[in-house]
């Protein structure tokens, strides 16, 4: 499968899933009242962090040398037998994970509420095994109709079904269903995965793999709660189930806009594998380079518009009640441009088998922590949204420095990320001088930077990103118009 077409598949997946739970959680927030939609966005925190505590760090290997040894079945074959036997007992120890979990955190579920929650978790990690396989594999296809099928469940299901008023059982359910459908469909380009003649590989090998495995187990856990509302646990104790509503709902935004203006990165991460596999690494690091300037000429625009338009974002998404999280948008608006650093990340990863990945990470989890526990405690909700965004630009900070002295200073370009920034602080600043109500002032603001943004960011010793992605959209048509004139030429790419 072509790389253009990896990228364009992987950018579906990412937008069927992230849209899908957008979506489910807009419409929960509607449906329940605010304590409810409180306690389910927090099962469903749960349920991620319960597969990350119990995959046993079989999800990141199996995405990377599914990959690697796509060109050896013997030592695919190998490799997955191993896997596959460590894989069968995460779906188990999930569902003690989340049970657990649930009974401490003081979620007063019954016994109807437990089983289907249990039962959630434990189909979601069947499911996010499989997808795990199925990126080494680079078989996004097969994602992308799992996700788009698992969306359509759990869609029109929350839409239509009734839902009791004397728990969340339903809702577990159906969450459970749309896990299996997904698991059904994603099943057939998996089973026959390392299907040759397994050869045993070198002991040293072995050992790389499981020192990889265990970062990668340690890394994902703490990504999560770096980046996936670790800090829910403390707003929840400090400002209940509303509270926990209202900040679910605007990391809800801010997360879907996270993804949105990554889409295709997940596609390039197995290429970046490959080619330092192959022992390409300044070609690799060129082409995060080239990958990064065009996120941040994306993420420029996407925070600003969260800085810029959060309170009707916020009541759009989930309706009136939640417009006033939007000044939780504007700081965290603010740290989008250090997420434009993912390509460099995943080269940091892969180089060090995870070292660099699981170290910030750890790092940031504590600064994470110890910042919400002062700023919530102080600043209520706003607080929570300052801990998290000055702790994204801590570790974006960390990657720029480490990039630049593991390879060369010109591997990233500090200008566009400083450009980006300003321009994303600035809009803040102006936001927050201009109040909520003045609309048109603030669509000023926005399209000043945007101006800013995409007058100033540059490709390194080249052009403008704009006028880059204008010339290789350019010479694409062109290519296809030529192919099509061809006869019996079928353009494919």
């Amino acid at each position: 499968m072509s790389q253009p077409r990896n990228v364009v598949l992987s950018a579906g997946a990412t937008i069927v899933m992230v849209g899908s739970r957008f979506a489910l959680l807009a419409i929960a927030a509607r449906r329940l009242s605010e304590s409810g939609f409180g306690q389910f966005a927090y099962a469903m925190w749960l349920v991620d962090i319960a597969f990350l505590a119990c995959s046993l760090g079989a999800a990141g290997p199996v995405s990377r040398y599914a990959s690697e040894f796509r060109g050896d079945e013997s030592k695919l074959a190998e490799f997955m037998g191993r896997w596959r036997r460590r894989a069968v007992a995460v779906p188990l120890l999930s569902v003690i994970a989340v049970v657990t979990m649930a009974r401490l955190s003081g979620l007063e579920f019954g016994l109807e509420s437990l089983a289907a929650l249990a039962l959630w978790a434990m189909l979601q990690a069947g499911w996010a095994l499989q997808t795990a396989a199925l990126t080494g594999s680079q078989r996004f296809d097969k994602i992308v109709v799992a996700n788009m099928t698992a969306a359509a469940v759990m869609l029109v299901g929350i839409s239509v079904m009734p839902l009791p008023s004397g728990g969340l059982w339903s809702l577990f359910a159906l969450m459970a269903s749309a896990a299996m459908t997904a698991i059904l469909i994603g099943f057939p380009g998996v089973r026959g995965l390392g299907a040759g003649v397994p050869v045993a590989m070198p002991a040293a090998q072995w050992r790389s793999i499981r020192v990889y495995g265990f970062n990668m187990w340690l890394t994902p856990l703490l990504w999560s709660l770096l980046w996936s509302r670790g800090e829910f646990p403390i707003v929840r104790a400090l400002a209940g189930d509303q509270g926990a509503a209202h900040y679910a709902a605007a990391m809800t935004v801010f997360g879907g806009a996270v993804q949105a203006m990554t889409l295709g990165v997940y596609g390039v991460m197995p290429h970046l594998t490959h080619l330092l596999g192959e022992g390409h690494v300044q070609r690799a690091v060129k082409t995060a380079e080239n990958v990064m300037n065009l996120q941040l000429l994306t993420c420029g625009c996407v925070g600003l518009l969260l800085i810029c338009f959060g309170p009707e974002l916020m009541g759009l998404a989930f309706g009136y009640a939640y417009s006033d999280a939007a000044g939780m948008l504007v700081i965290l608006g603010s740290a989008l441009p250090a997420m434009a650093l993912a390509t460099q990340n995943h080269l940091l990863q892969i180089a060090t088998d995870g070292r660099f990945s699981r170290d910030t990470s750890l790092l940031g989890v504590v600064v994470l922590m110890g910042l919400a526990m002062v700023l919530v405690s102080v600043g209520g909700l706003p607080g929570a949204a300052l801990a998290r965004a000055l702790t994204v630009i801590l570790l974006g900070l960390i990657t720029v420095f480490f990039v630049r002295h593991r390879w060369t200073p010109s591997s990233i370009s500090i200008r566009n990320l400083l450009i980006v920034l300003g321009a994303c602080l600035g809009g803040a600043w102006a936001v927050e001088a201009i109040g909520d109500q003045r609309l048109l002032e603030r669509a000023g603001v926005f399209m000043i930077g945007v101006i800013v943004i995409g007058s100033q960011l540059r490709i390194v010793g080249g052009p403008l990103v704009l006028l880059y992605i204008l010339r290789r959209l350019t010479a694409a048509a062109k290519t296809t118009r030529v192919d099509e004139s061809l006869p019996g030429r079928k353009h494919t790419s």
